[in-house]
């Protein structure tokens, strides 16, 4: 017989950023609220696969380094991320992996060197605060946007786990994102649409959640906007500034700039990766999923 009983983990250190995510929030659009959710749910699928967790379970989702969390009791967890280290009290561990954390047990992220975001699952899930169907954190919605040093989040403890399991994940190259044109595409001049995804932008560290800002354009497009229409993850959008944004998860979902493309929803979780400072070259198709 599995028996399971409430326990908690304390956040010691968040890093840059962390919350809780799952597989987003759907149907609210119309009341102006995006989908949030993970940004890349390939590799959070990934994380929660390895400790029989449905897909879109809720995980910690973290950016870079340096979350450190401590466990009341046992817990079966997955690290999933691009060459992440990590240490469980003086042990140090490297590589997408499930593992079990002893009673007390600190788990500490010490490295994630070539992408952006990387995924915490725990066997059942975390027992976070739910608002409208999703326990995915986010400013406005939620009472936490993101994870704070000394909360506690409840998770179920129980004596059934897996065996611990690794997969390598190699360092990802670099690729094409795919686009299609959006409907203010054909409102720019033939050299403005040859220019706007000739080479490459480089992502913004001022980057977050909510949009990708891209530089490298950098032209005055005289009268950009337009009334509010909608604008769904992937939606790329260019100023009157000549300034040109992603938006993401947590992105509004009406705006009133030039949608000059949509991203294919598969590439939306590797443009999340790429690490902010590094280029992007988008790739104009016409077969594309949204």
């Amino acid at each position: 017989m599995v028996r399971s009983t409430t326990a908690f983990m304390q956040v010691l250190e968040t890093g840059v950023y962390a919350s809780v995510q799952d597989g987003g929030r759907f149907g609210y659009l119309h009341w102006g609220i995006p989908h949030s959710g993970f940004m890349d749910k390939a590799l959070a699928a990934l994380a929660n696969e390895l400790v029989g967790n449905p897909e879109d379970a809720p995980c910690i989702e973290f950016y870079k380094n340096n979350l450190s969390i401590r466990f009341s009791k046992s817990a079966f967890v997955a690290i999933a991320g691009i060459q992440v280290s990590f240490s469980i009290n003086d042990a140090i561990f490297s590589g997408t992996q499930s593992i079990l954390i002893p009673k007390g047990g600190v788990l500490k992220i010490i490295s994630l060197p070539h992408h952006n975001w990387a995924y915490l699952a725990i066997f059942g899930g975390f027992n976070s605060e739910e608002i409208l169907g999703s326990r995915s954190m986010m400013k406005g919605v939620t009472t936490l946007d993101k994870l704070y040093k000394g909360m506690t989040i409840a998770y179920t403890h129980t004596t059934q786990v897996s065996m611990d399991l690794s997969i390598s994940l190699g360092k990802e190259k670099e690729k094409d994102i795919n686009v299609i044109p959006g409907p203010e595409y054909t409102l720019l001049s033939k050299s403005i649409q040859i220019k706007v995804f000739k080479k490459p932008l480089m992502i913004s560290p001022q980057s977050n959640r909510q949009a990708y800002v891209l530089q490298g354009f950098d032209q005055e497009i005289p009268d950009a906007q337009i009334k509010s229409g909608y604008t769904p993850a992937g939606t790329i959008q260019l100023t009157s500034a000549g300034k040109m944004f992603v938006l993401m998860n947590d992105g509004q979902t009406t705006g009133g700039y030039y949608r000059i493309g949509f991203i294919d929803k598969e590439d939306i979780g590797r443009l999340s990766q790429i690490p902010f400072g590094d280029k992007v070259q988008f790739k104009m198709i016409e077969d594309i999923k949204l």
